[in-house]
């Protein structure tokens, strides 16, 4: 499996770029997934993988164990057994929600004291106020799972305000996403931290759930859109992992979502259905 994968990634893009890794559990799928991944890396091969799943739990990534402990992800392991555990952090981006990754990091950044860059930023007290108390419950309370996913909801609109404000700063340094980016490096790289998708751009893996890849995108440093839309794909190899479940993931957004986001979702089910017919 592991050859499939490898020659799929280095295969000029003749009969589509999109592979479905549909195999039954404990088959050793995410060890030659993570494997070929790191290989492509080392060598050098400029073509983007993305990595798509429908649960978390099957992304490749580092994870807690019951004692609280980081224990090493799959795909980490594989790029140290490539030789390359340097380029993990480099090369590889999770997407995560939103909203729930800037509530995490903005706690880390009250751990750390980092918090008065926020507030500067902003300039604006009663806003920073605002969003630091939600920073602190985070910090302070923790507990289980549902209380956090609670905290998450009610943080949703001041992360979509404190998102608009960071656009509106970005407006006055130009369009182009590569300025955005090196004005962010440059001036405020803490905002990397809050918003991984800024270094989107620079990643050469990424991974991110099936809802994600359709729901509405924002790089911070470019128009915001579906992720399938972006040019992210453009030459990029996509490994779809678990695909029936993504299937039925897409179909409940296909219900929910307007006309035009429809027509998109049909167009991308027949990319698939194209790919998959030129490899048979």
């Amino acid at each position: 499996m592991q050859n499939v994968l490898g020659n799929f990634i280095k295969a000029p893009n003749e009969k589509g770029n999109i592979l479905l890794v549909n195999m039954p559990p404990g088959t050793g799928k995410t060890y030659a997934s993570s494997s070929a991944i790191a290989r492509h890396v080392r060598s050098g091969n400029p073509r983007r993988v993305i990595f798509i799943t429908p649960y978390k739990k099957n992304l490749p990534l580092d994870y807690y164990d019951e004692e609280g402990n980081r224990r090493d992800g799959e795909l980490r392991k594989a790029f140290a057994r490539e030789g390359i555990p340097e380029l993990y952090d480099e090369y590889v981006i999770n997407l995560q929600p939103v909203a729930e990754h800037v509530l995490r990091a903005g706690a880390e950044m009250l751990r750390n004291g980092d918090a008065e860059l926020l507030r500067s930023f902003l300039d604006d007290r009663r806003f920073y106020n605002e969003i630091e108390a939600h920073f602190r419950l985070a910090l302070e309370q923790g507990g289980s799972k549902r209380q956090f996913d609670m905290m998450v909801e009610n943080f949703r609109l001041l992360e979509n305000q404190l998102r608009r404000r960071i656009h509106r700063k970005l407006d006055s340094v130009g369009k182009k996403a590569s300025e955005r980016h090196q004005y962010i490096v440059d001036n405020f790289p803490w905002i990397r931290d809050l918003y991984p998708e800024v270094d989107v751009y620079e990643k050469k893996v990424i991974l991110l759930s099936s809802s994600k890849f359709i729901y509405p995108f924002d790089p911070i440093i470019a128009p915001s859109g579906s992720f399938y839309e972006s040019d992210l794909l453009r030459d990029s190899v996509i490994f779809m992992d678990e695909f029936d479940s993504i299937k039925l993931d897409w179909l409940n957004n296909l219900v929910n979502r307007d006309n035009r986001r429809r027509i998109d979702l049909v167009n991308l089910y027949t990319r698939i259905h194209r790919g998959l017919m030129n490899r048979g």
